[in-house]
């Protein structure tokens, strides 16, 4: 049951553009990609400890929260994003399934900021780009995030709180559990 309330507060979060007075979600541009501005939606953006984005008090996106999450929606539901609905749309702005993988792994590998060690915090949940990665099966990213420098030890809210993802290890294929514990 926890495990159905956090998808679909991911996919609340991230596919309701708040109740603004117009339906069309807001972007700013970060890393030359147009991304959703994060107070627009139900939850928050965190930057990696020890950043300066972490201290400076302004509105922060995460160009990589933002393409691992429109990554995370459209594994889990085959019709993300509905373009009859106006409240359902990628969090990088024309992002397509095509795309959402492509954006993800040049966001990774250029790491600016050590985003991969951000978190988007909704309900009481945090998710990382690593366990993202480790929750939809994708091996090649969970390796690429780990050689980026993401932190499997960091603790992350998710079903079970204050657990790092190697505590999670049963959610996981068995080629993500290997790719966790040998790097």
């Amino acid at each position: 049951m926890k495990k159905i309330l956090f998808i679909s507060g991911l996919i609340l979060a991230t596919s309701v553009a708040a109740f603004a007075s117009d339906a069309s979600p807001k972007y700013i541009e970060k890393q030359g990609l147009y991304c959703y501005v994060p107070e627009d939606c139900f939850g928050s953006f965190i930057p990696a400890e020890g950043t300066t984005q972490a201290n400076s008090g302004e509105s922060y996106i995460s160009p990589i929260m933002c393409a691992m999450l429109d990554l995370y929606n459209m594994h889990i539901n085959p019709k993300y994003p509905d373009p009859t609905d106006p409240f359902e749309h990628p969090l990088i702005q024309g992002n397509t399934r095509e795309r959402a993988r492509e954006i993800a792994i040049s966001l990774i590998s250029e790491n600016k900021n050590n985003a991969v060690n951000d978190c988007f915090q909704a309900h009481g949940r945090c998710a990382t780009p690593l366990w993202i990665a480790a929750r939809i099966g994708d091996v090649e990213l969970v390796k690429l995030i780990l050689e980026r420098g993401g932190d499997k030890n960091m603790v992350v809210g998710v079903i079970r709180q204050g657990q790092n993802i190697l505590q999670q290890m049963e959610k996981f294929s068995t080629e993500v559990r290997e790719a966790l514990s040998t790097n």
